[in-house]
């Protein structure tokens, strides 16, 4: 995971679920604790990672991003967590 820019990156273990992936609704971001609407989720090409879209200027360097998911896997199988980083910017 990791997070610069306008956006974030996830990447899983294995591929996930085209649709869950890339349902903004699937995804709950904080920044500093401050939730904040991702724009857009697109799914990377090898089906296991996705790259969240801020609004420009969301991001800047030291600030903690925590994004909470509830998707799918290729299977079908649930798959909810967290993943917490620090802006890199």
């Amino acid at each position: 995971s990791s997070a610069g820019g306008d956006s974030i990156s996830l990447v899983f273990a294995g591929r996930l679920s085209p649709d869950a992936a890339t349902a903004i609704a699937n995804y709950a971001v904080t920044v500093n604790g401050q939730p904040v609407d991702a724009q857009s989720v697109t799914l990377g090409r090898s089906g296991n990672g996705v790259v969240i879209t801020l609004p420009q200027g969301s991001l800047t360097a030291g600030q903690k991003v925590t994004v909470a998911y509830t998707l799918q896997d290729g299977s079908g199988l649930a798959l909810d967590g967290t993943a917490v980083v620090t802006v890199s910017k």
